[in-house]
């Protein structure tokens, strides 16, 4: 079921890490803080006095991962425990609020909640916390990742404290660091610390980096800085060079992101078998999960390109089982000195083939004969899943 938007550029707007929030009541007299591009990334509250300790208490009251941070337990509860959770949370915020407006610490924000005098201009966040931006910054990435070990564990995926879930790529990672974390005030020198820790950029392409800063302008009211990750993106590629795609994996990736199927040599050297195979790899390759190379190292390796699709987070069949051509044929059989020499073997094989009968030189020249299994294309109909 869709949701539109419930309040309007008449409202009073707040900057949250980022992206433009109104607040207000809405049509249905409930107070509000909704997303000014998203309309399913809100909060509600049932009275004024919640909606006020939200506001005095940014940004953590805005941390998605609060609940989990709060009650480690939250996601095995009983819906009548998670009730009384949240009861102890609005009583909590409350009271926080309350402290800062006694200490003067409390920011001011404009309550014309009904929208009767807009619009106006975003309001930001005063900074009064006395903690290094550094430190804040790897804070949240600690948070972050801690959350997320939450949902790998729940999805039997379990993983290392401080570790990034198996199904992150290299761009995923970039996504949630520059449009996830608050650079604020952080000096080049850290910032690029950080990032050459956490990513590597040799497996990033110049299409996927330049998508990253794309999407994170598109949701974010202030876009991010790229001007460090372009710095260790660029010293990437010169330290590792680039090695050109073959014309198989070049024509799969382009035909996964123009929502087609690839020729046949592709389908075959990429076990594109079913629908469920096409999904497997069509998610996680536009999702930057997946990156050209990775699937240029696993051409006509069924394992190789298992692995890769069940580590990918986007990936809807989770099960998936690749299998190519290539892994049924024969491995080279060592030389035997009492045999015939590889001399003998070549002029062998170089000999013409029965009458009426033509070789194939390849498992895709048998899929070219033959024709390519004809499972549907999405036809640009698939959602695009979100970062």
């Amino acid at each position: 079921m869709g949701r539109d938007f419930t309040l309007s550029n008449d409202h009073p707007s707040i900057i949250i890490n980022g992206t433009k929030y109104h607040y207000g009541i809405d049509i249905h007299q409930q107070y509000m803080v909704e997303s000014a591009h998203y309309e399913k990334d809100y909060w509600y509250f049932k009275e004024r006095e919640d909606l006020e300790a939200f506001l005095i208490n940014l940004p953590e009251s805005a941390d998605r991962n609060l609940r989990l941070k709060l009650h480690p337990d939250w996601r095995d509860v009983t819906p009548e425990q998670r009730d009384a959770y949240f009861e102890q949370d609005r009583l909590l915020f409350r009271a926080m609020a309350a402290e800062k407006v006694r200490n003067g610490t409390a920011q001011s924000f404009n309550m014309d909640l009904e929208g009767e005098h807009g619009p106006y201009e975003p309001q930001r966040i005063e900074s009064r916390s006395q903690q290094p931006p550094i430190e804040r910054v790897e804070r949240q990435i600690a948070d972050y990742k801690a959350a997320e070990a939450v949902n790998a564990e729940r999805a039997g995926y379990p993983i290392e404290p401080g570790k990034w879930p198996l199904g992150y790529s290299e761009t995923l990672k970039l996504r949630v660091l520059e449009g996830e974390m608050d650079w604020t005030g952080v000096a080049a020198r850290d910032k690029e610390a950080v990032l050459a820790r956490e990513i590597d950029f040799a497996r990033i392409t110049p299409k996927q980096f330049a998508f990253v800063y794309e999407d994170i302008a598109r949701d974010k009211m202030e876009p991010a800085d790229p001007a460090v990750a372009q710095a260790l993106f660029d010293r990437s590629r010169v330290q590792t060079g680039t090695q050109p795609l073959r014309d198989t994996t070049r024509n799969l990736v382009e035909s996964l992101m123009l929502d087609v199927w690839p020729r046949a040599g592709a389908i075959v050297d990429f076990g594109l078998k079913s629908q469920e195979h096409y999904e497997a790899l069509y998610y996680p390759v536009r999702e930057g999960e997946i990156t050209p190379e990775q699937l240029d190292a696993s051409l006509g390796k069924g394992e190789h390109l298992t692995a890769l699709a069940r580590a990918a987070r986007s990936n809807p069949h989770k099960d998936i089982v690749f299998r190519t051509s290539w892994d049924d044929l024969q491995p080279e059989p060592e030389y035997d000195a009492d045999g015939p020499s590889p001399a003998d073997l070549a002029e062998r094989n170089r000999a013409a083939p029965p009458q009426g009968q033509d070789r194939a030189t390849s498992p895709a020249d048998l899929v070219e004969r033959t024709g390519p299994p004809s499972p549907r294309p999405t036809g640009g109909q698939t959602p695009k899943p979100k970062l």
